[in-house]
């Protein structure tokens, strides 16, 4: 079994949240951190999506 995983940091906004987008369209697990814990969970929401 093989799981794609990838980790961003500053991924709230800018590039690193655009990479979060990227990544969950093409099927990976995306673990992330950034500052505001409310852009963190819009952005969760997003990617469960």
């Amino acid at each position: 079994m093989s799981e794609k995983v990838v980790v961003i940091t500053g991924a709230l906004s800018g590039i690193g949240e655009e990479c979060c987008r990227e990544f969950a369209k093409n099927g990976y697990n995306v673990v992330f951190s950034g500052r505001k814990a409310k852009y963190g969970e819009k952005l969760q929401k997003e990617l469960k999506k």
